[in-house]
Parts: structure tokens; C-alpha cells; sequence
């Protein structure tokens, strides 16, 4: 994962608190293995996994199972004069994301950052990009709970998985099935925390203890 990226989880963390599941890693290897280039260019080295509806998002609204579904990932670039991944998939609002990501990708695959930037269709999305989780209503985010249902069709099975994975309980790891879930390794995580309706995990990153 890019430093960036890993800094705006710390950061989403300490807005948010909502950590990253204790399964994503061994889920992002998976899916980068499986999908090693960008899809907006032929990067493969400098690339990160680009959840289409944040982490934080799904999980605050109710859905954490999307979190780990491969329905809702994209390989996107992190290069140097491209950052497919900023642009593309958020907009260049790491706490933001794009709706459009796929018709985004098409549009600008193969074109540079500056040459995105410049784009009038690329600035009027910019300018309307998703408001910050903290910024949301609670009508907002059940608005956006009920989208997500529309367009992922809930496995109930996921779902408890994503939960019990949160709460720190060990399952074994399951074949890939319904949703499109690859078989992640349990990892161990911190002590899970139920505030309102989300699920919280602190736990270890590789920039250290978030606290």
C-alpha cells in the first residue's frame, strides 16, 4: 500500500475510528495477485487496491462486508505523473471517492495527471465529490446504506463474516464464493469496539500504533 494511503487511513482513523479489517491484507495480496496492472494504464509495480465505496464508508453504513468483496476493488496506480489511484478513484480527496469510478476509468485510461486535471468533466466531478463520512447525515448515510443494497445484493454469510472478523473471532477460511470474496487468513487484530453503529478495530500498521 502507498504511504499516502496509509496515512489517510490514520488519519480516517482518528476521524472516524474505523480501522481497516483485521482480514483486508491478506485480501489486497489476493486481489492484487489476481489483478496486478492498473486498469486506467500498464503500471504494475507502483499500484494500490482502490476500494470503489470506502472502507469506511461500508462499514459505518451497515455493509462491512464490502470491505473484503471483490465487487468493490480496482487496481489503480500510484505512479508519478499518472496517480491513477488519487484521481481516479477519489477524486484527489483521499477521505472522498468517485461514484463513477468505472465510466472514470474508461474515460481516462492511458492519460496523465495533468492531463485529468485539465479535464472539464474531471473538475465538475471534483467539485461535487461525496461528502466526508463525519460530514454525513445519519438520512445521508441510510440513503447510502440502501444504495449499496441495490447494487451489491447482500450473502448474508459475508456479512457475518465481515462482523466476526471485527469482533476478533477466528473462522476458517472459506472457498470463494457468493459476492466474490477471496479466502482470506484470519489476522490477528486489537480489541474490537462497538460505538453506535460501528464496528471499530484498532490494530497493528505497519506506521505503528494508530493511538
Amino acid at each position: 500500500m502507498h504511504l499516502t494511503q496509509l496515512a489517510a487511513d490514520r488519519a480516517i482513523f482518528q476521524k472516524n475510528g474505523i480501522a481497516r479489517s483485521p482480514l483486508w491484507d491478506e485480501v489486497e495480496r489476493a486481489f492484487r495477485a489476481a489483478h496486478p496492472k492498473c486498469a486506467a494504464c500498464d503500471e504494475t509495480a507502483q499500484v494500490d487496491v482502490h476500494h470503489k465505496f470506502p472502507f469506511h464508508y461500508v462499514v459505518a453504513c451497515g455493509r462491512p462486508d464490502l470491505e473484503l468483496d471483490t465487487r468493490n476493488l480496482v487496481t489503480l496506480c500510484t505512479k508519478s505523473g499518472c496517480q491513477h489511484h488519487l484521481l481516479l478513484g477519489h477524486l484527489d480527496d483521499w477521505e472522498s471517492y468517485n461514484p463513477a469510478v468505472n465510466s472514470f476509468i474508461k474515460r481516462y485510461t492511458g492519460m496523465a495527471g495533468t492531463d485529468i486535471r485539465a479535464a472539464a468533466a474531471w473538475q465538475k466531478a471534483a467539485a461535487l465529490r461525496p461528502k466526508h463520512l463525519d460530514q454525513m447525515t445519519e438520512v445521508e448515510k441510510a440513503a447510502f446504506k440502501a444504495m449499496l443494497d441495490k447494487k451489491f445484493k447482500l450473502a448474508l454469510r459475508l456479512m457475518t463474516q465481515a462482523i466476526k472478523a471485527r469482533a476478533g473471532v477466528a473462522r476458517p477460511s472459506p472457498a470463494a464464493g457468493a459476492g466474490g470474496v477471496l479466502p482470506p487468513v484470519p489476522a490477528p487484530g486489537g480489541t474490537p469496539a462497538l460505538q453506535g453503529s460501528r464496528w471499530t478495530m484498532p490494530r497493528r500498521r505497519r506506521w505503528g500504533a494508530l493511538n
